[in-house]
């Protein structure tokens, strides 16, 4: 069982003290099942695999949303779409940073933004710290 917790906002009401917006509150519990061979003997497999693929796609989705906020070149990030797997923690641009992955990233940045990162290191190598 799992416990749902849902909010739906009085639109245009807020609490006069917090600003924050007032309204209604439920909590239900509801049995998913206990794993895929379950779900889907609950639901049938259509609605099962209906939602999953919505959830990918929206994973998906943050996935190059990271990469489109960094400033990486679009066939970047496709190229690294390839290897993403959902589930687990991918991100682009993130994790330590080693040589290979810098150069990866600063591959992917268009021209104005490897200028502006070649300017950077210029500037920290002038004037370097302790």
């Amino acid at each position: 069982m799992a416990d749902v917790k849902t909010r739906a906002p009085k639109a245009g009401a807020k609490n006069p003290e917090t600003g924050k917006p007032v309204g209604r509150e439920l909590t239900v519990s509801f049995d998913f099942g206990e794993g895929l061979a379950d779900m889907v003997n609950k639901f049938g497999e259509p609605a099962v695999l209906s939602h999953a693929e919505r959830q990918l796609v929206v994973s998906l989705q943050a996935f190059v949303r990271q990469g489109l906020e960094t400033g990486m070149e679009d066939e970047a990030i496709a190229a690294r779409v390839v290897d993403w797997k959902p589930g687990q923690v991918s991100r682009l641009g993130g994790g330590a940073v080693t040589t290979e992955s810098a150069m990866a990233h600063f591959e992917g940045l268009s021209p104005d933004a490897q200028a502006q990162f070649i300017a950077v290191l210029e500037e920290k190598a002038s004037n370097p710290v302790g």
